[in-house]
């Protein structure tokens, strides 16, 4: 009888939360320049986002993605009403060798 009840429980809060994700509204927003784009994956009702810088694999540079997303940052900070942004996260950085595009991705909570 326990067991079950523990079960039920447990497997109502997964399914709830999962459903709770589903129902999160995210804005994309994507800037482009010539080799460059950045996409920023925003979920306003966490006040989280998501910064996605690529460029080619080739000329890649990690200090170019950290300032680039900085900068990029700081001004939507500045332009949803915010006070200060921190990381969440450790930045990741991935290769996509098929299409020889690099992606520097770094995850931001964003305060009033």
């Amino acid at each position: 009888m326990k067991k079950s009840l523990v079960c039920f429980l447990i497997g109502f809060f997964i399914i709830g939360g999962l459903w709770a994700q589903k129902q999160q509204q995210v804005e994309v927003i994507q800037e482009k320049d010539k080799l460059v784009s950045m996409t920023i994956e925003f979920i306003p009702s966490l006040d989280e986002a998501r910064f996605i810088y690529s460029c080619p694999a080739g000329t890649f540079e990690q200090g170019n993605a950290m300032i680039a997303i900085k900068e990029r940052a700081e001004k939507f900070t500045k332009e949803r009403g915010y006070f200060f942004y921190t990381y969440i996260e450790k930045a990741v950085t991935k290769y996509d060798n098929v299409n020889k595009v690099a992606y520097y991705t770094a995850f931001i909570k964003f305060l009033n």
